[in-house]
């Protein structure tokens, strides 16, 4: 045997391996991206079910701490004396709760926690959201209970589009760029709306 045949032989068998990895690689590649693409389907539908789950929630933001409060008299007294809404009342709520603060700071001093406040029903809940304007002025927010993934892509549409432009609506996510309203449904909308 001559080293001609050898290296001959050694390159078929090298080229005859390196095509089955190739070909094992290019499989691998495939399903990954296919599991990629079936993950981001199982986060999508599971974000749909977790929102569909908190319609009927709502999270105030900017009620100071009081360690006597009586968390029902201060909610129920938001909603009669702030918003006037006399017709709400405890029947109407089905649970309250402090929320565990991320120690945001505002104006220097910790942002006190937000209370979430689960209604009887998405009617109620409706109700308190579209009388919420007077509260603009005192440092008191009322919004929708978003999961954690569609706050995120709030987040990012605040900082691309400016926070007056984005808004939810029974858990779904809207922004206006050049006076076209459109929904968001992932990053990829946020993302592929090119800025002038």
């Amino acid at each position: 045997m001559n080293d001609e045949y050898l290296q001959n032989f050694a390159d078929k068998v090298v080229n005859n391996i390196s095509r089955k990895y190739d070909e094992k690689i290019s499989d691998l590649k495939s399903d990954i991206q296919e599991l990629k693409t079936i993950n981001k389907i199982l986060v999508i539908s599971n974000d749909n079910l977790e929102q569909q789950s908190r319609l009927e929630n709502i999270k105030v933001f900017g009620v100071q701490e009081n360690v006597s409060e009586s968390l029902r008299d201060v909610v129920l007294k938001l909603f009669h004396e702030e918003l006037k809404m006399k017709t709400v009342n405890d029947a109407d709520i089905v649970k309250y709760h402090r929320v565990p603060s991320r120690n945001v700071i505002n104006n220097g001093s910790p942002s006190p926690p937000a209370v979430s406040v689960r209604l009887i029903s998405l009617s109620v809940r409706e109700s308190i959201m579209k009388n919420r304007k007077p509260l603009k002025s005192t440092g008191i927010s009322i919004q929708e209970d978003l999961t954690k993934y569609r706050l995120s892509l709030m987040i990012s549409a605040y900082q691309k589009f400016d926070k007056k432009n984005v808004w939810s609506r029974n858990g779904n996510l809207f922004f206006k760029y050049n006076d076209v309203i459109r929904k968001i449904y992932n990053a990829d909308d946020i993302a592929s709306t090119p800025m002038e």
